[in-house]
């Protein structure tokens, strides 16, 4: 069966986010492999109220146009839209799930989302433990399959010296191991417990970055104030794109110290593969979707969450790691077109 798919997503460029990259990247992999169609909102989220009853009908009109026979949804807070339009068209309805989406506490979203996705035909998962949490949810095993995201490398290589990171910082990192995280701060990735625990017994050759925002930050500033860590621990705060890539490409070791946080959990580590590609090795948690985003002993090292004596042990361990050699199995491991294969062969399945 010849598929032309029709892709719905409620997160994508103007706006700016992990997600919003991410399905952008997917659709343009995607195009390289079958006929798409997109219906995409790029905007704020208050946008979101007139979006989805015109996705709705749009969808209908692009399906009666352009001789649709799959629907691919962005995510499963779009699943409700997925199901009626199967419903009244009959065409198979497949969606990504990437984990928040699933594990939404919410009444209303468990008692109307979570029904949607059990009833669509495909459901796929960007990690091992987001599939976990989709089967303990009622979602039938044989519906799900995982598919990691890919990564451009070219997006995240940029040519750049120690001196360029120092201008972005700064600081004087002359004889400096600089460790990374990059991501938003909210309490689940970590960063407050890595600088409680773990910067203070690292030695003083080591330097910490944090770029990002979100409402962790006045809690990661009060634990640098109370260890006397300014000197060595800095909040960058949001950066340019081409900032980023610098502090990728000129930074030692990458980290997500991620910590087990009920009600919320890492979907899949997409910074892990963007500063590995870049060349940069990782030390973080093995839980949740890090576990899939680090290649343990080639593009990183998984430490126990919130050991610090793990995190010690595996940060000795990067401090040797062979940078190309890095890059080269993160560009193999992850990237768009392996990823929108996988996708084609999944539509395709379903057809059989």
């Amino acid at each position: 069966m010849n598929i032309r798919l029709l892709f719905i997503t409620r997160a994508y460029p103007p706006s700016v986010g992990g997600m919003e990259q991410v399905s952008y990247n997917l659709a343009q992999a995607l195009k390289e492999e079958l006929p798409v169609e997109i219906i995409a909102y790029g905007g704020k989220r208050i946008g979101l109220l007139w979006f989805l009853p015109q996705a709705f009908f749009l969808a209908l009109w692009k399906i009666s146009r352009h001789g649709i026979t799959h629907i691919h949804l962005g995510d499963a807070v779009l699943s409700p839209i997925g199901l009626a339009l199967k419903i009244l068209t009959r065409k198979k309805v497949s969606v990504t799930v990437h984990g928040l989406d699933v594990t939404y506490k919410n009444p209303l979203y468990r008692a109307v989302n979570l029904p949607s996705l059990r009833h669509l035909d495909n459901i796929i998962c960007v990690s091992k433990h987001t599939l976990e949490q989709c089967t303990q949810r009622g979602v039938p095993a044989s519906k799900c399959t995982v598919i990691p995201w890919g990564v451009d490398p070219q997006e995240f290589r940029v040519t750049a010296s120690r001196e360029d990171l120092e201008g972005i910082t700064d600081m004087n990192l002359s004889n400096k191991k600089v460790l990374l995280t990059v991501g938003r701060l909210v309490k689940r990735k970590g960063v407050a417990w890595f600088i409680d625990q773990v910067m203070p017994i690292l030695g003083p050759e080591y330097v910490y970055l944090i770029v990002g925002e979100g409402p962790e930050r006045p809690a990661i500033e009060a634990t640098i104030t109370n260890h006397g860590l300014h000197d060595r621990v800095r909040l960058l705060g949001q950066l340019p794109d081409r900032e980023r890539t610098v502090l990728y490409n000129t930074s030692d070791i990458f980290i997500m110290p991620n910590i087990p946080l009920p009600g919320d959990m890492e979907g899949f580590g997409t910074v892990a593969i963007e500063a590995s590609v870049a060349g940069m090795p990782v030390v973080g948690s093995n839980l949740e979707g890090v576990k899939d985003a680090v290649i343990d002993g080639e593009t990183g090292w998984l430490a126990s969450p919130q050991s610090p004596a793990d995190y010690i042990m595996c940060i000795g361990k990067a401090r040797d790691t062979n940078r190309l050699r890095v890059a080269r199995i993160t560009e193999q491991k992850f990237n768009w077109r392996a990823t929108a294969i996988a996708y084609r062969k999944t539509l395709e399945h379903s057809c059989a």
